[in-house]
């Protein structure tokens, strides 16, 4: 069985780019996509992902509060948090949250794939996975 991911963005053309982006992996699957964070929580409850990828500003519920939901309820899901803001403060809230990471939008097509990959690792080793200033 493969990686099961929920995708969550109010934009539908950013869903749709990190979908593709997904997609070059054969054995990741994007089992449902949300437009806000609510929507999240409720598809992330049903389906039990492996990984829940967040936008942090969404209508309703923020990707930071969905987070904190998701983190109690399932801790086995690893949840990634997106922005476009390049904030330390922004990295630590969502780290804070329980987020395995917090990236910067514009990095998203050469660091998502390597950063889900650190989170699908065995627990045993398991650590958050910080956003690189490089």
């Amino acid at each position: 069985m493969g990686v099961r991911i929920v995708l969550a963005d109010d934009n539908e053309t950013v869903r749709h780019l990190i979908r593709t982006l997904l997609q070059t992996r054969s054995e990741w699957q994007v089992v449902a996509e949300a437009a806000d964070g609510r929507e999240a929580i409720e598809k992330t409850r049903e389906l039990k992902p492996d990984v829940v990828i967040l936008d942090f500003r969404m209508p309703g519920v923020n990707g930071i509060d969905a987070t904190k939901v998701i983190v109690k309820e399932l801790p086995a899901t690893a949840v990634i948090v997106l922005t476009v803001h390049n904030s330390k403060a922004l990295m630590r809230l969502a780290l804070g949250a329980g987020a395995r990471c917090c990236m910067v939008k514009s990095e998203v097509s050469q660091q998502l794939v390597e950063v889900i990959e650190s989170v699908i690792t065995p627990q045993k080793t398991r650590a958050p996975h910080k956003n690189r200033r490089d």
